[in-house]
């Protein structure tokens, strides 16, 4: 009787242990959660920043300066309007097998483009020269890249992104800008800019700036010089030599790397030309800061002074409100708090069912009902999970695949058995986590009789069975095409 009762609290201390070791997950994954303002734009009362956010979580909070509360909006980066310039380096310093994978490379990139996304394709030497502008053309822009020919010419790639920053100095719209540079790194022209000066204003006008780098005998520091760009801009870098395949950078492109848009009001308060600190918390626990210049609101008339012997008192100065700092730790709070209790729960709840069952035996029901082709099997406890398992002609095994239309090396395949769920989330039968517009448990597939459908389980941007949208649920057989978000999938059931 001793050694029973020893090894039930061997058991509840291994279950105590395991449940800290999921809370202290949980806490990880949610600190693992990050935001980075890649730019920033002022309007005439609100403050345009686009943040790349590893989460899924949309609702913010925004803090300028002491200021807490602040109205802030966000929109989704599939609603975003992108404009990617596209800067090829054509001198003969980028070596000719290099020159083939970047002639693929834009075409890829092209060919991949986001859904509001537009292109400016350049060459450039000492100066940036422009051959299409704001084109969405795919074919337009293919022409272009393979005329792309290499000339013996000197680059200098500080000056030519100066330029390009005086070009984007001019532009009033919303829209996300980025650069995508290809060339065998930075050279200081003696004339021109220099690397320092380039960081400096790069500082003051951030914008995100990917880097692919041509590898040749004597460039080492140049390319260390180009990749810190993409370092400095929150960019990111590749080796065009080390790169076997072109779409891992398409895809990078068209998904995390797109921002969302958060749109923050300022407050008339604020409006008085200063520079104050900025900070976004989602509401994950990822948290956004930068600085920014605020704008001058309307001078108001100020009314006359009354005679100096009527004047009222100066009133008392009131405290400045402390900003709200304590929201991702009081929920970091709360998830500990939580596990705390799940913790104790479990361990109680066990020793209590021990007590219960200890003398007791669960009797096995087992109903074979043969007809109509099936078989159903039920089984007790833990086993079935108080559920039937249908086994189709008792040895036939279904298979779903699901193959994306424009990328056919992506197929997927799972038995059909019961539901089979759909999604970003590795939680699923089927992970489409390489794109962005798919939600994180998007829609279930599932035999009703001998009828196959689909139900779309509240995502965000739809599930769409042959160009018709699916209200609740809908019936597929093979040869149907599914539309998840941007992503196009073709249904293959054997």
């Amino acid at each position: 009787m001793h050694g029973t009762k020893l090894n039930w609290l061997k058991k509840g201390i291994s279950m105590v242990t395991a449940a800290c070791l999921m809370a202290a997950v949980t806490v990880v994954s949610y600190a693992a959660v990050s935001a980075v303002v890649l730019e920033q734009r002022m309007l005439e009362d609100s403050l345009l920043l686009y943040v790349k956010h590893s989460g899924e979580e949309q609702k913010v909070q925004a803090h300028i300066g002491t200021e807490s509360g602040v109205k802030a909006r966000v929109t989704d980066s599939g609603d975003l309007s992108v404009v990617t310039w596209l800067l090829m380096d054509n001198s003969l310093s980028i070596s000719g097998e290099d020159r083939e994978t970047a002639k693929r490379l834009l075409t890829d990139l092209v060919a991949g483009r986001a859904q509001n996304e537009r292109f400016n394709l350049c060459t450039f030497s000492d100066k940036l020269t422009v051959l299409l502008e704001d084109s969405q053309n795919y074919t337009e822009l293919k022409v272009q890249i393979d005329q792309l020919e290499h000339e013996d010419q000197e680059t200098y790639l500080t000056d030519v992104l100066s330029e390009l920053l005086d070009r984007e100095m001019e532009r009033d719209g919303d829209e996300f800008v980025r650069v995508i540079i290809i060339s065998d790194g930075v050279d200081n022209n003696p004339g021109g800019l220099t690397r320092e000066e380039l960081s400096r204003r790069l500082k003051e006008q951030a914008i995100p700036i990917y880097t692919l780098g041509s590898v040749n005998q004597n460039n080492g520091q140049n390319l260390k010089e180009m990749y810190a760009l993409s370092r400095q801009t929150n960019g990111l870098s590749w080796t065009l030599g080390e790169l076997t395949d072109t779409l891992s950078v398409v895809q990078a492109m068209s998904g995390a790397e797109l921002p969302v848009c958060v749109e923050v009001k300022i407050p008339e308060a604020l409006q008085d030309g200063s520079v104050k600190g900025v900070q976004l918390t989602f509401r994950d626990g990822a948290v956004a800061e930068t600085q920014a210049t605020m704008p001058f609101g309307t001078v108001k008339d100020t009314p006359e002074e009354p005679p100096a012997d009527h004047a009222d008192p100066a009133p008392d100065p009131q405290p400045e409100p402390e900003p709200d700092s304590e929201f991702p730790f009081m929920l970091l709070i709360v998830i500990l708090a939580a596990a705390a209790v799940l913790i104790v729960g479990v361990v109680v709840f066990l020793l209590i069912r021990r007590k219960k069952e200890k003398n007791r035996i669960e009797p096995v029901e087992l109903n074979l009902n043969a007809g109509g082709g099936g078989t159903e099997l039920n089984l007790p406890g833990e086993l079935s999970g108080g559920g039937t398992m249908l086994l189709i002609n008792n040895d036939r095994r279904l298979i779903l695949k699901l193959t994306d239309r424009t990328d056919p090396n992506r197929h997927f395949e799972v038995p059909l058995c019961g539901k089979v769920t759909i999604g970003r989330s590795p939680s699923n039968q089927i992970v489409l986590d390489y794109e962005r517009s798919v939600s994180g448990t998007h829609c279930e597939i599932f035999v009703a009789g001998n009828i196959f459908k689909i139900r779309d389980l509240g995502s965000k941007n739809g599930t769409y069975v042959d160009g018709i949208q699916v209200g609740d649920v809908a019936e597929i057989s093979s040869g149907s095409v599914l539309k998840l978000g941007r992503l196009e999938l073709m249904v293959d059931i054997r």
